[in-house]
């Protein structure tokens, strides 16, 4: 995906997602900053307890902030996310 960066750091929440999304977008959307996905360590440690749980806490938030990037709502991000972990298709999510 070009136009997106997905970066890790160290702040008070899991993640944050930043810009418009690509369905907000014109013909003219051009010159601009890439759109900004963050997932943030601290916080993620200290919401865990295994190794496991971090590692499906990163993978939720990842999914939920990329629902946002391509313009889905809370509802839609949140039906993909538990078909996600019950292990179906999220293609006709």
């Amino acid at each position: 995906m070009s136009g997106l960066v997905l970066l890790t750091g160290a702040a008070g929440r899991i993640g944050t997602w930043l810009r418009g999304g690509l369905p907000e977008r014109g013909w003219a959307h051009g010159n601009n900053l890439p759109d900004r996905i963050s997932i943030y360590q601290f916080p993620i440690e200290d919401a865990c307890e295994t190794d496991d749980d971090v590692r499906d806490c990163i993978a939720e938030t990842v999914i939920h902030e990329f629902g946002h990037y391509f313009g889905l709502s809370e509802e839609e991000i949140e039906e993909i996310e538990e078909k996600f972990w019950r292990g179906e298709s999220i293609e006709q999510a």
